[in-house]
């Protein structure tokens, strides 16, 4: 194995992130976390939502060792435990960058601007192998809003993909004002029973988009009208309902997540008027968005798709509207790097292909892509996390683990380099045994 690189910096301290940066504390490399506000900053955003997957799909080997030695006297959480986002964090992520592993190797409120390379524009030496001569250099701004930079032989894009979400309008474009409308748009799930149950109880609330997001914010809004009736909710999606008996959600059968197929089931219930508390408007796109703010009210102007109808739709008059319609990389960071996107998904190149030839609609049953799917044109530039899959939803954190495990067989030049399986043999076969 080749002796580890000065340093590599992992940009964001999200789930991939922390992860990502224990692996490389135990294989002895130096490592350097810049993460933009607190560690798992997108997580807690969602940390009211129930994830489908249990516990021992959302931790490694690696994290659980971690934890253990630095914590003996805590017991682990249940592997078939259905955790919320918030008791995620509390109960693995928090408690796993504050391990004497990574404490003082995360440095959060701390942007980074830019990655290029040093003395190399992006103009040169393609595909050329000299471009590893020099380091990568880090353009950050740190938590006392100055302006540094720093320098890695390596480093991972692990920021995800939560902070930028899709737009609104027809063909994925904004629609009319939304651009304008941005920070009045929810774009996330909010916490419609919990602490934001004031913003849209006894409210009209629009919702936009046809996956688990979505439907998640729908059931929730359901729930919200039983407690106060006049609750309105318009779910709009760009495709229609499946069938008569069905709703716009595909049903994956023999579901082995049974929350999401219960949310699956749920979701398209409502949709098809089961009961008829929700209004579901199927094959439609949004053209314009206006504010009336003496009204504090929407003014959304819609279209059916694949109509030849020549009338214009009535505006949909509404409080509230949350866009659940997916999110995609911002590039921003790496523009001045060699990095081949896809032009479907946004991802790399490479990683795209290959996850476009799975036509499995169950992330489950997803298949091990290999490490040379993770190569980009830019020497030690990686990108890892929901980033590498651009704009496909079906990243897992499992996938995750998948990539770190191979990333670093590429690293170290070491095929079978494998943490997981050693900390996994170790703990089943202790030495002396």
């Amino acid at each position: 194995m080749n002796d580890p690189p000065a340093t590599i910096a992992i940009l964001g301290a999200g789930p991939i992130g922390l992860e990502a940066a224990l692996y490389a504390r135990y294989l002895g490399y130096s490592v350097q976390v810049y993460e933009r506000l607190e560690v798992a900053s997108h997580v807690r955003r969602w940390g009211h939502i129930r994830m489908f997957t249990p516990f021992q799909m959302n931790c490694s080997p690696l994290g659980l060792a971690a934890l253990a030695a630095q914590y003996p006297e805590r017991p682990a959480a249940a592997p078939d435990t259905l955790m919320t986002g918030q008791q995620w964090i509390d109960v693995y992520l928090q408690p796993l960058a504050d391990t004497d592993l990574l404490r003082g190797h995360i440095q959060c409120q701390t942007e980074v601007l830019a990655i290029s390379r040093i003395g190399a524009l992006k103009t040169d030496a393609p595909g050329n192998p000299k471009r590893t001569e020099q380091p990568l250099r880090i353009l950050f701004k740190d938590d006392r809003g100055e302006t540094q930079t720093a320098t890695a032989k390596i480093v991972l894009d692990t920021t995800g993909v939560f902070a930028n979400p899709n737009w609104l309008g027809s063909g994925g474009a904004p629609a009319c004002g939304e651009s304008e409308l941005r920070d009045q748009i929810r774009y996330e799930v909010p916490d419609v029973l919990g602490r934001e149950q004031s913003l849209y109880r006894d409210k009209h609330t629009l919702v936009v988009g046809g996956g688990y997001s979505a439907a998640t914010t729908v059931t929730a809004l359901a729930e919200l009208q039983k407690q106060f009736p006049q609750t309105q909710v318009t779910w709009m999606t760009r495709k229609a309902c499946l069938g008569t008996a069905t709703g716009p959600l595909e049903d994956i059968p023999n579901d082995s997540l049974s929350e999401r197929s219960r949310l699956t089931q749920t979701a398209n219930q409502l949709a098809i008027g089961q009961p008829t508390t929700i209004r579901h408007l199927g094959s439609v796109s949004i053209e314009a968005i206006g504010y009336d703010q003496q009204q504090d009210q929407f003014q959304v102007q819609y279209e059916t798709l694949h109509s030849q109808a020549t009338a214009e739709q009535q505006p949909l008059i509404v409080d509230r509207i949350i866009g659940n319609v997916g999110y995609r990389p911002d590039d921003r960071l790496f523009r001045e790097l060699h990095v081949h996107q896809c032009y479907a998904t946004s991802g790399p190149m490479k990683l795209a292909t290959a996850l476009m030839s799975d036509s499995t609609q169950d992330c489950l049953q997803q298949a091990t892509t290999g490490p040379e799917t993770l190569l980009t044109p830019e020497p030690n530039f990686y990108i890892l996390g929901s980033k590498s899959y651009g704009r496909n939803p079906h990243f897992l954190f499992a996938h995750g683990l998948d990539q770190i495990q191979q990333l670093f067989t590429i690293i170290g030049q070491r095929n079978d380099l494998n943490l997981y399986d050693s900390v996994c043999n170790l703990t089943t076969h202790p030495p002396g045994d």
